[in-house]
């Protein structure tokens, strides 16, 4: 077999394969026996079908197959030879098929491309560390208390009051003219700041019982049909009931509610500030990555192969679809533009196969490495995070694709780290 490769860019090479006569008629042998093995053709017993009737039904079929084996078996053996880091499958440029001659081909294929490292040290990245406030903890400690609220009949009152929740009547119209949700009975809204479509509205504060009040609303991302945003709504709202908000006091009793597994209010709060810490150094490192992606891109630019952008944008199809799942709506339920949503996705997976890429090459040029050290580390801080025992963070490492999926994220950590410490200050201003 004779194999020349060819570079046509950095991300794709070709590579020219000739097979000689004697392997071609090998395994055009090999497949005429296989379907005398198989077919069952009228007069004649199994096995016993004679070369010449087969070749008379079965040519093409047959040919077309050793054609096939032929053109892998080949480009395989000149994925060996060359050693070629190709990412994707191979475009076939096939040949002529005759049996008693050399078959020859082309394979077209896409290549992992070598980042040329220009600049990566002293960039201008800045970069802060995780801090949690009493006043933080105190926030977050607020909404839980407003999460756990009752709402009882406000007696003794008739003005609505803001953290009230009303149940009410209302009517809408644009122009004078209804649209899809402008009518309700009944509904329940809360009276506090936030948006529409989420049955917040402050516009009630200080309304009386069962009298009408009305206002404008500007329809943003909340509107009920696309073609209603940006434009104003006229409401009128009638106050039906009142209730107020009871919080539960803030105790060791309302801590022991929350099911943290902790006993007072001060274990909690500790419990908090570790959690919300750990929340913010992954904010931070993320908006670390983004800033240090950004300007490594435009420092060393490159190119990249549409099969990894592909895989990229297969990756964060998956997430999406996942986060979908996950508030129980079937995605394949949803009439959406798949297709559009992929091209959306592509710049911002153009972005991510280029990161990679770089902060791979960074941790190459500087000797970077991931050890059995590095691996639990990052088990027992997967375990912290998902609240799971250290064997099961293990298990669902088990895997070998998995573990070195894990590998090369530590790996890309690293990198970052060693960018951050080889950093300079921003220019001001």
């Amino acid at each position: 077999m004779k194999a020349e490769l060819q570079e046509i860019s950095p991300i794709e090479s070709r590579f020219s394969i000739e097979l000689e006569a004697e392997k071609v008629k090998e395994l055009l042998e090999k497949a005429y026996v296989q379907l005398a093995k198989k077919v069952s053709v009228p007069g004649f017993r199994a096995g016993k079908v004679p070369r010449r009737i087969l070749e008379q039904r079965f040519r093409t079929q047959v040919e077309a197959d050793v054609v096939r084996d032929l053109e892998w078996l080949g480009y395989m053996e000149a994925l060996r030879t060359h050693k070629v880091d190709v990412v994707g499958n191979p475009h076939w440029v096939h040949g002529v098929f005759n049996p008693q001659e050399t078959y020859s081909f082309v394979a077209r294929v896409e290549v992992r491309p070598k980042p040329q490292l220009e600049v990566y040290k002293g960039l201008p990245l800045s970069f802060v560390e995780a801090v949690v406030s009493e006043e933080d903890i105190e926030k977050q400690l607020e909404k839980m208390r407003l999460g756990r609220a009752r709402y009882e009949e406000a007696k003794g009152r008739e003005e609505v009051r803001l953290g009230d929740r009303a149940v009410v009547d209302f009517s809408a119209d644009i122009e004078g003219k209804p649209f899809k949700g402008s009518e309700g009975q009944g509904i329940s809204v809360d009276v506090v700041q936030g948006e529409l479509s989420s049955g917040h509205m402050p516009q009630l504060e200080a309304a009386k019982l069962n009298e009408t009040c009305e206002f404008k609303h500007i329809f943003g991302e909340d509107a009920p049909e696309a073609s209603l945003q940006g434009k104003t709504a006229q409401f009128k709202v009638t106050v039906k009931a009142i209730h107020e908000r009871q919080l539960p006091l803030l105790d060791d009793a309302f801590a022991v509610s929350l099911n943290w597994e902790v006993k007072t209010l001060e274990e909690l709060r500790v419990r908090m500030r570790e959690g919300m810490e750990r929340a913010e150094r992954r904010r931070l490192a993320a908006d670390f990555r983004t800033q240090a992606v950004e300007q490594l891109i435009e420092r060393n630019p490159l190119e990249v192969p549409n099969s990894m952008v592909e895989r990229g944008i297969d990756w964060m199809m998956e997430g999406a679809l996942r986060s979908i799942a996950q508030t129980g709506v079937d995605p394949r339920t949803l009439q959406m533009d798949w297709s559009g949503i992929r091209e959306e996705m592509r710049p911002k997976a153009v972005v991510e196969v280029k990161g990679q890429l770089l902060l791979g090459a960074i941790a190459k040029a500087e000797n970077l490495e991931v050890g059995e050290v590095d691996l639990e580390a990052k088990f027992k801080e997967l375990a912290e995070d998902s609240g799971l025992e250290l064997s099961q963070v293990k298990k669902q490492f088990a895997d070998a694709a998995q573990k070195q999926a894990l590998s090369q994220g530590i790996l890309e950590e690293k990198a970052l780290e060693f960018l951050k410490l080889h950093a300079k200050a921003p220019e001001a201003g």
